[in-house]
């Protein structure tokens, strides 16, 4: 099939009664200008039973998993200038914060850990006060350390459970992922 225009779209419509394996779609773009240089996108992969992720070690991931940890990686302080993140694909997960200490600021303008669900940020967390246990939504929530460039701390340590998502719905999280959405 040859398109003229600049962009087409590609829509998979399903009414959720009968699954199948899907399609793959391979194209070619004639006379498209040449890609600038860009990190590569991050591979999903898919973990059964509890996962350990460290920032520090899995930065860019995105993982389907039920239960874990993820920490920043760098016992026993974090590192200066930093900005890593992981997403995790479930649903209705809950986070509990095992440790945390992360340089305090009143608007968190140091250091922060930020929540994300489904790309919309749910949570700022910085200082070393005990945080609740967070429900979360959605069908995917990413976990971000960013830190400046002088005072480190202990960094973090969070638990989460999550249900399993369908393999619809861990197909478009990791489309959406990898997309930028």
């Amino acid at each position: 099939m040859q398109l003229d225009g600049d962009e087409f779209t590609v829509r998979l419509v399903t009414d959720g009664s009968v699954t199948a394996a899907g399609f793959e779609l391979r194209f070619e773009c004639a006379g498209a200008p040449t890609p600038t240089t860009a990190p590569p996108a991050p591979v999903p992969t898919t973990a059964s039973g509890e996962v350990g992720l460290t920032l520090k070690d899995n930065h860019g991931a995105v993982v389907t998993a039920t239960s874990g940890t993820i920490d920043d990686g760098y016992a026993p302080m974090y590192e200066n200038s930093l900005r890593q993140s992981v997403t995790v694909i479930g649903r209705n997960c809950l986070l509990e914060f095992l440790e945390f200490s992360v340089e305090g600021h009143s608007s968190c303008g140091y250091d922060v850990v930020t929540i994300s669900v489904d790309g919309a940020v749910q949570e700022r967390l910085c200082g070393s006060d005990a945080i609740a246990p967070m429900q979360l939504g959605g069908g995917r929530f990413a976990v971000e350390l960013k830190t400046d460039g002088s005072v480190r701390d202990a960094g973090f340590r969070i638990a989460f459970t999550c249900e399993a998502p369908t393999a619809f719905e861990a197909l478009a999280a990791m489309t959406n992922h990898v997309a930028g959405m």
